[in-house]
């Protein structure tokens, strides 16, 4: 990453929430909206950027980041279940 800055978005949770698995779903789909947004995604850039930005090593690395933040093995196994394309 070198002296690149990393933009964040915060995204409150609270942790007795993610003690099921629909809690640790909701957390990892905030997630990546938020990565999705930090990494260029809004309502004024057309479907083919979008489409690329939901590709991107930027959001599948920001919502891997993210998760391994929570540190919180339901929400580890959701990010796993989550479609983060290739």
């Amino acid at each position: 990453m070198g002296d690149e800055e990393v933009q964040r978005i915060p995204v409150t949770f609270y942790r007795a929430d993610l003690a099921t698995a629909p809690g640790a779903r909701d957390l990892v789909a905030r997630i990546d909206r938020a990565a999705l947004t930090v990494c260029g995604d809004s309502t004024a850039i057309g479907s083919e950027l979008r489409r690329a930005i939901e590709r991107s090593d930027c959001r599948r690395d920001a919502v891997m980041r993210a998760v391994r933040d929570v540190n919180d093995l339901n929400v580890d196994y959701a990010a796993g279940q989550y479609d983060l394309e290739d």
